[in-house]
């Protein structure tokens, strides 16, 4: 080094001594006096994995296009903030994502491109997440892997399994290609903590009753439906009209039967029961409610009423409609009818009807319609297939 680069060199190390010094004096925070010397060194903080480094990224859509925003729209970042750093190592991690990941095919997904990896993420050691995304790639030709693990867990170990599901986070991604721009699709989501518990309870009565459901194609969006948080009404609701629409054409082939829905019913319920830290529900009011069903379904058949079938089906599309739209009115208008024609009382469980207490208006109403349009012992039926 020459003479004149060593004094500027000096002179240089002398000037930052002295504002060091300074920092010192009035900033006793050795945080802040690490943080001042690192910065004055030209080095960068990481982000992600929050160590300095002397050479870093901006975190943007560019490199990764899954994982990352677009920088351009401010409106998605952090008080406006667009400068979001990473440093090589992290940025060599997030390049290594695909290593981890299971390819597998989603036929529901409405495109030509049904090419997705998936990855499962549990709050446990790397031997526990191995386990699970092994489970995943055995299961990837499954309609719903994800189910098929969630329920794999629960049989492994109850006691365990509450702390697993309620730690767990799945994962699915795909690039697709579209007239030449990358479109990227992520799905995410993970279990609260009520679900959790709702699938491992003690005597494992929950999940008993999720496998009892004899479709299983109803079964798996009964599952699929509950690890998105959704409402199981929708699928009941169009569940039931497949089942009247049956009846009134006399399909041979019953796709679900009103069993299954009773059930669905009855795990809709439990769920709504566990939301509001009530960890169990006697049934005994739901099962009254369909009796009540089958009572009125019996007085009609022994009746010999003309075009019966028509009259009970159009009544139980009737009360569907009003569960739709909320309107119970119309509703217990109907109800109160036809019990009244067929000279019966109306048992006291439909008065919850407006309160809400223990059972909401649509578990209430389906119940009463799964048991006016199926046989009164088609459960029994259902259960020897």
């Amino acid at each position: 080094m020459s003479r004149a680069k060593l004094s500027a060199a000096k002179a240089l190390a002398k000037k930052l001594l002295i504002t060091l010094n300074k920092k010192i004096e009035k900033d006793k925070d050795v945080n802040k006096i690490v943080k001042f010397i690192l910065n004055k060194l030209n080095y960068k903080y990481c982000d992600l994995c929050g160590e300095y480094h002397q050479k870093v990224y901006k975190y943007e859509e560019k490199i990764f296009g899954i994982l990352a925003l677009s920088n351009v729209n401010m409106n998605q970042l952090w008080k406006f903030e667009n400068d979001y750093l990473i440093c090589a190592i992290c940025k060599l991690i997030l390049f290594c994502t695909p290593a981890g990941v299971i390819q597998t095919k989603d036929d529901s997904y409405n495109s030509d491109d049904k090419q997705f990896y998936r990855f499962v993420n549990i709050d446990g050691d790397i031997d526990d997440i191995y386990k699970s995304n092994n489970y995943l790639r055995i299961k990837r030709e499954c309609e719903t892997p994800f189910n098929e693990l969630i329920q794999d867990i629960v049989c492994d170990n109850i006691k365990k399994s509450e702390w697993i599901l309620g730690n767990i986070l799945f994962l699915e991604f795909k690039i697709s290609a579209n007239q030449g721009r990358k479109k990227c699709v992520l799905n995410y989501f993970n279990m609260p903590t009520y679900l959790a518990k709702f699938f491992v309870n003690e005597d494992g009565k929950n999940s008993k009753l999720i496998q009892s459901i004899y479709n299983q194609k109803f079964k798996a969006n009964v599952v699929d439906i509950l690890l998105k948080n959704r409402d199981l009404k929708h699928l009941i609701n169009i569940s039931l009209r497949e089942r009247i629409k049956e009846n009134l054409e006399d399909s041979k082939k019953i796709k679900i039967s009103t069993s299954d829905c009773y059930k669905a019913i009855k795990v809709r319920a439990l769920i709504n029961s566990y939301k509001k830290g009530i960890y169990g529900m006697n049934d005994k009011k739901l099962n009254v409610v369909k009796y009540a069903g089958h009572e009125i379904r019996d007085y009609y058949v022994n009746d010999n009423a003309k075009n019966v079938k028509n009259k009970i089906n159009g009544i139980a599309y009737k009360l569907l409609n009003a569960i739709k739209v909320g309107n119970k009115k119309d509703f217990m208008d109907t109800v109160l009818r036809i019990f009244m024609s067929a000279e019966k009382s109306v048992p006291s469980v439909f008065i919850e009807i407006m309160a809400e207490k223990d059972l909401d208006f649509e578990s209430i109403g389906h119940a009463f319609i799964t048991g006016l349009i199926s046989e009164k012992y088609e459960a029994k039926n259902d259960d020897n297939k």
